[in-house]
């Protein structure tokens, strides 16, 4: 599983190929937005178990 530091030092493009790619989930709320990729990726139990 990925820490929170370690999500926010990767960049937008990063964040969304790790949860639209490897995962399958959508960003919440603004996909601009790399906090909204990291949020999901918190709070996802799919992701969360993938990581």
């Amino acid at each position: 599983m990925f820490t929170r530091t370690e999500l926010e030092l990767k960049s937008l493009r990063a964040l969304r190929d790790l949860c639209l790619i490897q995962y399958g989930i959508q960003a919440i709320g603004n996909p601009a937005d790399k906090a909204s990729y990291i949020n999901v990726s918190s709070t996802d139990r799919k992701a969360q178990k993938a990581c």
